[in-house]
């Protein structure tokens, strides 16, 4: 529509402002029952009456704000709270080069206002405009607790898309519920993030739409054909702001002349006069256990201004996995009336029961965390703007206790586990702050538990075995009834590294000041990795006195000393030297014992009896024989073996060989 002040232009005639005025109030009439919403379907609409600009004035700049006095139309106050509003209108901004010619003002049962488009081509421009309900001379919002509308009433064009000329668009920014739009209107890109509709181009001719040649934008008469090209926004109950945006789109063929640029536009608004039911799923507590019974309320309630025909009260469930959840719906009560015809504000109150998924007390992993329900309501005469707000929600979190059976530790070695670490509440971790611990079995003797904490135990002297703990987890706080579940941890202590130690010196026997070499090894012949592993060896003469001993560098067979595993050996090569000189002096200590040793740091008592091990080397010692004389003329003879030994023991031709080192003296 172009600009009212000028006249409007149609079929090459101008219609004066009055006229004008007289068939776009018709035209809102015609237009509910054109688009099928029948009577009685909007309340009466906004008392739109002379605004007063409350900005700087004039009402035409970006910012700029008009207050619009008590626009609830008293037929509509009780559905209001019975208290009026005020609505603001402030210029959000500008998109394309449109700019505001004309400050709001207002018309027979509706807002106006004036937008002129620049005059390139091709383009697409329009003003954003924020309608805020408050409190009467007041900027406080008061939102309005019934559903509403706002409607553009003449989105319609000039001239021609193939020759020159100019669309309308009308944009609706959330929160919008629903858009509906006239026949002759199509979407188009949205400029400021809404739902946007412009007049769409004739594709045949009919005048009874507008349309007087193909091609063409659709200009039409207010009093015949107005809902083709009206556009509707409708809001929740609860809503204190809408915003919507008025412009228009100029061809590649440009805008036919200038003035076709010149939008005068008009919105008109009002309550919706329906049921706008509602509903609410409600579950206590929001925690269960896996298996658990769980039940709650479902209510609906039909918030419109209208009683509402035939409502349904519904409630559907899905775990996290997606799967269903059968839910239980008992039957239903009405607050006043029925089902068949629930009076305004009335509700219907319905008891809902379900299973949590998962096994209870089973200690298995009740894989869905939570489970979802939506509920959903809705009435026959309903009407589809007032559908938003049919659905409601509420979920419930699995509380889960999981089996802990995967701690194991060699004898020898404390392990521990925290029971809490695998169970959940929902997806979120299981802590001493949102679960309660007790005691469903006792741990096993040898064992521990801290039910302040949850940390099972077994210490290092544990023997090999199975040691378990039944516990039981509940939501913190206390719920009635209690969200709970069990679940049993088990520590195994198997068998631990077993350390031992030899000592092999070959040969065993040695002569005085003589160097002896042999070899240590130390074995982990247990069934755990060995930490720490050592292994040492130490000498005594037989006189009791300490023979140093040099230990090289060990080898492991496999792993290293840290954590030596089983079946490994260390391997260390010694050394050291006989007691005594050779040369016949006697030599006191008889010979030299060996004593090793292994041991490892989380080796368990009961495994270190074979620790040691033993070997050892007797002395060799040849004594000179000086204590023998005879009288010349009397023979005399000396067994040199007589006062010799091997060890201990006296050496004989059996257990020694004899050499000549210096041949005997002649004579003897």
């Amino acid at each position: 529509m172009v600009d009212f002040a000028n006249g409007m232009v149609r079929a090459g005639r101008r219609l004066g402002p009055q006229a004008v005025l007289r068939r776009l109030a018709a035209a809102a009439a015609l237009w509910l029952v054109s688009l099928g919403l029948g009577p009685g379907a909007r309340a009466e609409s906004f008392a739109w009456s002379t605004p007063t600009c409350i900005s700087a004035a004039p009402c035409t700049q970006v910012g700029s704000v008009s207050r619009y006095p008590n626009v609830i139309a008293p037929a509509d106050l009780a559905a209001a709270g019975n208290r009026n509003r005020d609505l603001l209108v402030t210029i959000v901004s500008t998109t394309g080069g449109a700019t505001m010619s004309q400050a709001p003002s207002a018309g027979a049962g509706y807002l106006q206002g004036q937008v002129l488009l620049p005059g390139t081509a091709p383009n697409a421009s329009q003003v954003v405009f924020r309608l805020d309900f408050v409190q009467p001379g007041t900027t406080t919002p008061d939102p309005l607790a019934v559903p509403v509308y706002l409607r553009s009433i003449d989105t319609d064009g000039n001239e021609s898309s193939i020759t020159g000329g100019v669309t309308e668009r009308i944009e609706f920014m959330p929160p919008t519920v629903t858009v509906i739009a006239g026949a002759q209107l199509e979407p188009t890109g949205a400029l400021d993030g809404g739902i946007a509709y412009r007049a769409a181009a004739c594709t045949t001719v009919n005048a009874a739409i507008g349309c007087l040649a193909v091609g063409n934008y659709p200009t039409y008469s207010l009093a015949s054909a107005p809902a083709s090209v009206a556009a509707e926004a409708n809001y929740n109950a609860g809503v204190s702001t809408m915003t919507f945006a008025f412009g228009g789109e100029v061809p590649a063929a440009g805008s036919g002349g200038s003035v076709n640029l010149p939008r005068l536009f008009g919105m008109q608004g009002g309550v919706i006069a329906a049921p706008n039911m509602t509903s609410q799923v409600v579950v206590t507590p929001t925690l269960a256990g896996a298996g658990a019974g769980v039940s709650g309320s479902l209510v609906c309630r039909n918030a419109g201004t209208t009683a509402a025909t035939d409502a349904s009260c519904t409630v559907s469930a899905v775990d996290s996995t997606g799967a269903a959840v059968t839910v239980t719906v008992g039957a239903c009560t009405a607050s006043s009336g029925s089902a068949a015809s629930l009076p305004v504000g009335a509700t219907l109150t319905c008891p809902i029961s379900y299973t949590q998924p998962g096994v209870a007390d089973s200690g298995s992993d009740a894989l869905p965390t939570a489970v979802s329900l939506t509920s959903n309501t809705g009435a026959t005469n309903e009407p589809l703007g007032s559908t938003g707000d049919n659905s409601g929600s509420d979920s419930v979190a699995t509380v889960d206790a999981l089996d802990d059976g995967g701690t194991s530790t060699p004898a020898g070695s404390a392990a521990s586990v925290n029971v809490l670490g695998n169970d959940q509440v929902g997806t979120g971790a299981v802590t001493t702050g949102n679960v309660s611990l007790t005691v469903v079995t006792a741990a096993t003797s040898g064992s521990s538990f801290d039910a302040a904490t949850g940390q099972f135990s077994v210490p290092a002297t544990a023997a090999v075995g199975s040691y378990t703990v039944t516990y039981r987890i509940c939501a913190n706080p206390a719920q009635t009834p209690a969200a709970c579940d069990q679940a049993t941890a088990t520590i195994t202590v198997t068998e631990g590294p077993d350390m031992t130690s030899a000592v092999n010196i070959v040969p065993t026997q040695a002569g005085p000041g003589s160097v002896v070499s042999g070899t240590l090894v130390c074995s982990n012949v247990g069934a755990a990795a060995a930490t720490a592993a050592t292994c040492t060896v130490s000498g005594l003469d037989s006189t009791g006195a300490s023979v140093p001993v040099t230990v090289g560098a060990c080898t492991a067979s496999a792993g290293s000393v840290a954590s030596l595993p089983a079946g490994a050996t260390l391997s260390c090569p010694i050394e050291y030297t006989q007691p005594g000189a050779s040369g016949g002096a006697d030599t006191a200590a008889t010979g030299v014992s060996f004593s090793s040793t292994s041991s490892a740091s989380n080796e368990p008592a009961s495994a270190t009896a074979n620790n040691s091990g033993s070997d050892s080397v007797a002395t060799v010692d040849a004594l000179d024989d000086g204590g023998t004389s005879t009288p010349a003329g009397s023979a005399a003879s000396v067994n040199v073996l007589g006062n010799d030994q091997v060890g201990t023991g006296a050496a004989t031709t059996g257990n020694v060989s004899l050499t000549v080192v210096t041949a005997a003296t002649s004579g003897s």
